[in-house]
């Protein structure tokens, strides 16, 4: 009987997958110019000289190229997939905090993303042996699974927290 009571639910994360197909290239055509302009931001808060050329960000003599692959849209729909999977476990009852944390969820894919991408365009620039094998790392092995980790674990965090607060104050009443 308790399987039943969350087939709906069940039902609903499995429709998840296919709906990814179909809204992908929307996020990926939103998400890619946010992404660019978002790793030139952080790479000239830290001091790094750089220009934006179509899909490139340029350095003097090397640059990385952001392909529709590193828009983020993965990460992004990764993140909203686990806002819903959390307010299907633990749901809120507010639909202002929700919309809040949906919309954390969006800028927790495109910020993590465009930090990732910053790395790796520092790990460009310098392109020595070392940097080229930790390009290689954080982008095509284990080492970029450590970026999904931390955007989930701040999704995570705050969902939790507002979930918290919300219990606490429903307790109080």
């Amino acid at each position: 009987p308790s399987l039943f009571r969350f087939s709906k639910h069940i039902i609903f994360i499995s429709l998840l997958m296919p709906f990814r197909f179909l809204i992908k290239p929307l996020i990926t055509n939103i998400f890619l110019p946010l992404t660019i302009n978002s790793t030139w931001i952080i790479l000239s808060s830290l001091g790094y000289s750089s220009k934006i050329y179509n899909n490139n960000i340029v350095f003097n003599n090397t640059g990385i190229k952001i392909l529709e692959a590193c828009s983020g849209s993965d990460q992004i729909i990764f993140c909203i997939t686990l806002t819903i999977i959390l307010m299907i476990c633990f749901p809120l009852k507010s639909n202002t905090k929700k919309f809040i944390v949906l919309i954390f969820s969006l800028f927790a894919g495109l910020i993590e993303n465009a930090i990732r991408l910053s790395i790796l365009a520092i790990f460009m620039k310098d392109n020595t042996n070392n940097s080229n094998q930790l390009f290689n790392l954080f982008h095509n092995s284990y080492g970029s699974l450590i970026f999904p980790l931390i955007s989930s674990i701040s999704i995570m965090l705050i969902y939790f927290v507002i979930f918290k607060k919300e219990k606490f104050i429903k307790n109080q009443i």
